[in-house]
């Protein structure tokens, strides 16, 4: 689990975080690999997810617009 607990620290979000949290947190993640294209998350659906993006890219969009 020692690769999940160096991604996650590697995030500005949990880089404080310590080696104790960082294990906790690896314990509970799945990494997907997202395919080209597919929508994540709808607005104004409700969701349960978190996603960290660790590589690639995403778009949102608010209203249909493209958010810079």
């Amino acid at each position: 689990m020692q690769g999940k607990e160096d991604r996650l620290k590697a995030v500005p979000l949990f880089s404080h975080c310590s080696k104790r949290e960082l294990e906790f947190l690896a314990s509970r993640v799945d990494e997907v690999s997202i395919p080209t294209g597919k929508t994540l998350l709808t607005q104004g659906q409700p969701t349960d997810t978190f996603y960290i993006l660790l590589d690639g890219e995403v778009e949102v969009t608010v209203d249909g617009k493209p958010l810079k």
